[in-house]
């Protein structure tokens, strides 16, 4: 029997490290890890009690009545021990035994795969998921996997996995129902929920995904945070870098952001986000010439990079390369026509072409998209005052003063 012991306790250890890897929550990685150490004791235990067993009854065909009595000694030394152990257990605890089997080497395989899926994956975001160990919260986790990505199920996807944590408190089911508001436009109940996550199971696809939402609120800073502290789980993930480099821009903290893009950039030559991170960063430092150098290779490595178009052409812009500008312009609208700020540079660009009737016209759309931007009717009021509108500038010069443009403030000041 003490061997049977030393070797489960061996398959134990195996376990252990496993759910190390994992990264189980401690309550669920000890209960799959006293299982393990259960079956593989039980497995070689009958082993050893069939194999002596054997040895028993092959002396009784041998000697038959004049069996040596140190044969039956032994015997009862042998299998005593088991009784008194195997006996208690098998009573006081069927039902757990029978409860644990039923998802046990499902589970254990899923734990292997995901170490393997965590050290040999290529997507730096992967999660690893605490899976609740209640059935039922599990099977509103397996139908939420299966809607998630639909953009017209979100609502569905909060219901089940509220329902959910109504079983279970559960990392996957936290983080779906975050995905889910964050989709839908709920930043501050998004944000909830990918905390109560990371409080569960701090791993870097969350802080990742928190930083995300940050930025969305407009808190830089905090985004700052969560992705440093992701970078600190894993400092060879591009996208980190990448991301960290964006918000940076937010707090106008330039050269941290062109370290970090650069870091970025080493770890993955083809992160075109990276690379129009940092001419998005030498925009702002007014080096344009190298701004749209960079926006060109972002380009060249993603065609669709819009963000790159727009840095181009506003670059371009401040050169006074006006045609060249509003091509580059032109393509970023054509990739996202809904982002009001390529419309507003349209607009200045036509301004600057004496072509008034069509930058009205891309301030209005600027407007449509985004009515709350001051720029965009401080904008329209400026193209109005070219084709001799004075009334209707007044107008758009005061709607932008009401957002809190001291600009168009000083605009109204001059034409009175």
């Amino acid at each position: 029997m003490l061997i049977s012991a030393i070797f489960a306790g061996f398959f134990y250890a195996i376990s252990w490290i496993i759910q190390k890897l994992a990264k189980r929550n401690p309550k669920e990685a000890k209960e799959v890890n006293e299982i393990v150490f259960g079956y593989s004791f039980i497995a070689l235990s009958t082993w050893d009690i069939i194999n002596f067993t054997n040895i028993y009854l092959d002396a009784v065909d041998v000697y038959g009545n004049d069996l040596p009595q140190g044969y039956n000694d032994i015997f009862v030394r042998r299998i005593v021990p088991y009784l008194i152990v195997f006996i208690p257990i098998l009573w006081f605890k069927k039902s757990s035994i029978i409860r644990g089997t039923k998802n046990v080497f499902k589970r254990f395989s899923r734990n292997i795969k995901e170490v393997k899926s965590g050290s040999k994956s290529k997507n730096p975001q992967k999660l690893i998921f605490n899976d609740p160990s209640i059935e039922s919260a599990n099977e509103y986790i397996e139908r939420i996997e299966k809607i998630e990505e639909d953009e017209d199920m979100q609502e569905e996807v909060i219901k089940l996995a509220t329902i959910s944590l109504k079983f279970e408190k559960s990392t996957a089911a936290y983080f779906y129902r975050s995905g889910a508001k964050w989709k839908l436009g709920k930043n501050k109940g998004a944000l909830k929920d990918i905390t109560k996550a990371i409080e569960m199971d701090p791993q870097k696809g969350l802080f990742s995904f928190r930083g995300i939402i940050q930025i969305g609120n407009g808190n830089f800073e905090d985004a700052v945070s969560d992705f440093t502290k992701a970078i600190e789980l894993d400092s060879n993930d591009s996208e980190l870098l990448q991301l960290r480099g964006d918000s940076k821009i937010h707090l106008e903290d330039y050269s941290g952001a062109i370290i970090d893009s650069k870091k970025a950039i080493e770890l993955n030559p083809e992160n075109s986000d990276a690379i129009c991170v940092i001419a998005t960063a030498e925009f702002y430092l007014e080096d344009f010439e190298s701004a749209i150098k960079n926006a060109r290779k972002a380009i060249k490595i993603d065609p669709n990079n819009e963000i790159a178009f727009y840095y181009s052409a506003f670059s371009k812009y401040r050169l006074k390369n006006y045609h060249e500008a509003l091509k580059d312009i032109n393509k970023a609208i054509k990739i996202d026509p809904k982002d009001d700020k390529y419309y507003n540079l349209k607009g200045y660009l036509k301004i600057e072409l004496e072509d008034y009737d069509i930058a009205i016209k891309a301030f209005s759309k600027a407007i449509k998209l985004n009515p709350e931007d001051s720029g965009n009717y401080r904008g329209m009021g400026q193209a109005k005052l070219f084709i001799e509108d004075l009334e209707g500038a007044k107008l758009d010069f005061s709607k932008a003063v009401k957002l809190g443009d001291m600009e168009a403030k000083e605009w109204i000041e001059d034409l009175n």
